[in-house]
């Protein structure tokens, strides 16, 4: 009996040891400190990606696919459904694509219309993840209004609208548009929202380095950064837009694109003391970005797909200059007014007439971005 008494007890002892001193055995989330924490949370309206970030999204070698309930989520008081899917997952963080009806939704909800901290936006309710509290209010910090640009200080940007004739700068600040040239003041990185340019537009960005910025002298000579023979050299005036080109010798300018006939340093623009854009082209053939075309050639270039390249075409004659564009396909016929995309893979070609000259610019197809905004 007494053997019996005492291996009851060790019995019990064992017991307590495992569930009194030490706790139930621990599932994935269990224990205060194991419990997933909320530190921040992020989301960009362009891609749909809302980010979680904190501690013990990962426990014991489980991804937290598995724990993570989307329907106790809600974003901008939109419960999330399973038109949501989760994408990534590490230990710290997260990420959410936001799909379909949700994303709708979410972006239309109040407060989700413009980039910045949104507070309290985030609700995680009871067992949102396993083993996880509930979180009553986050702040969420939104992102991917407007539309793409990376550009330092002193850069120019220009802006050409797909489906128009509009060629326009970003003002100093990047707050809007302009039809004159201006150097920025502030640095671009990510998407920034911008005035006058609305929802789903699809722009050319284009930035230029400072470099292309030039002050005429005081005998309105313009310093170039280099020019030889068949070398194009186009002059943008800051004050009002307007486009000309050094004529043949550097010693004035001319409304048309015209081939230098020799190296030159410096061109007399007829203004002293302005500010000019200066881009100086180099005749690279139809295998490259830049071609330059005279009396009657033929100008080629090979053109990607959807999203793709377009050629702008200057082809101007002395009664004044214009952006033209060449029209998508394998042969273009005639230029026009509006900037378009290419729609398929195509050696696209245009042959000019026997009085104009042609400075043609290949838009590669990174450089066209859309315009995200949910209005």
């Amino acid at each position: 009996m007494k053997k019996n008494t005492t291996l009851a007890f060790v019995g019990l002892l064992a017991l307590a040891l495992t569930f009194g001193l030490t706790g139930c055995p621990e599932e994935k989330g269990g224990g205060d400190d194991n419990k997933p924490t909320v530190t921040s949370a992020a989301y960009d309206v362009g891609t749909g990606v809302l980010t979680i970030t904190g501690t013990n999204f990962t426990v014991d070698g489980t991804s937290p696919v598995d724990g993570l309930e989307l329907t106790k989520i809600t974003l901008g008081g939109i419960p999330l459904t399973a038109a949501t899917t989760v994408s990534t997952s590490t230990a710290t963080a997260i990420s959410i694509t936001v799909a379909g009806t949700d994303k709708t939704a979410v972006d239309g909800s109040t407060g989700f219309d413009t980039n910045g901290v949104k507070t309290d936006a985030l609700a995680l309710a009871d067992g949102w993840y396993t083993g996880a509290d509930a979180v009553a209010a986050k702040d969420v910090t939104v992102s991917g209004y407007g539309i793409a640009i990376t550009a330092a200080v002193g850069e120019v940007v220009r802006l050409t609208k797909v489906g128009t004739d509009a060629v326009k700068y970003l003002n100093a600040g990047a707050t809007g548009i302009g039809d004159e040239p201006v150097a920025l003041t502030t640095a671009l990185n990510g998407s920034k929202e911008i005035t006058g340019i609305a929802s789903t537009e699809k722009w050319a960005v284009e930035v230029l380095p400072a470099a292309t910025i030039k002050t005429s002298s005081g005998s309105g000579a313009i310093t170039i950064n280099s020019s030889t023979a068949d070398d194009i050299v186009r002059i943008t005036k800051f004050s009002d837009g307007s486009v000309v080109y050094s004529n043949a010798g550097g010693t004035g300018t001319v409304a048309y694109p015209v081939k230098m006939n020799d190296s030159v340093t410096a061109v007399t623009s007829g203004a002293n003391n302005a500010k000019f854009l200066v881009e100086v082209f180099e005749d690279t053939g139809s295998a490259g970005v830049y071609s330059i075309v005279t009396n009657a050639s033929t100008v080629s270039h090979t053109l990607t797909t959807t999203e793709g390249s377009a050629l702008r075409s200057t082809v101007v004659t002395t009664a004044g200059t214009a952006y033209q564009y060449v029209a998508p396909g394998d042969t273009a016929t005639a230029l026009q007014a509006t900037l378009v995309l290419q729609s398929a893979t195509a050696n696209t070609t245009y042959t000019g007439n026997s009085t104009d000259n042609y400075l043609t610019e290949k838009i590669p197809a990174a450089k066209f971005l859309e315009v995200v905004r949910s209005f």
